[in-house]
Order: C-alpha cells, then structure tokens, then sequence
C-alpha cells in the first residue's frame, strides 16, 4: 500500500502552525490533527504487514509505503 498525505508536525515551528490554524482549515474541511502514529499503530497491530516505510516530501506530505508478508 502506497499513501501519500499530509501528517502533521510532531515538532517545530511548522507543527505550532499547524495547531494554531486547526480550527479554521476544519471549517474548508481539511482534518490537519492525522498523526503518522495512527498508521504506525495500525501497521504494529496487522500481522500481514512487515515493513512500514516514511519518507518526507517537501514540507507538507509524507510518502508511506507499507509492504505485506508473502
């Protein structure tokens, strides 16, 4: 599986902006609160999956790649 997304900042000046303007990009209807520990989790708990990649792209998206066992 391949994910391309936005997870927010766990730190920074980037990650102070992101909580500050949380309230108004949520009315346009944008959910900047999706932290990388979801997928993370997600991936710890399936036991098909058996390797998680992250890689940053630029400032604003993450490019996640999760592998399933054969």
């Amino acid at each position: 599986m391949v994910l391309v997304n936005h997870f927010y900042s766990e730190r920074g000046v980037l990650a102070w902006i992101e909580r500050a303007s949380g309230a108004a990009l949520r009315k346009i209807g944008l959910n900047p609160d999706f932290p990388f520990s979801r997928i993370a989790e997600y991936a710890a708990l399936d036991a098909d999956v058996c390797k998680v990649m992250r890689v940053s792209i630029g400032p604003f998206f993450t490019l996640v790649t999760m592998v399933k066992r054969d």
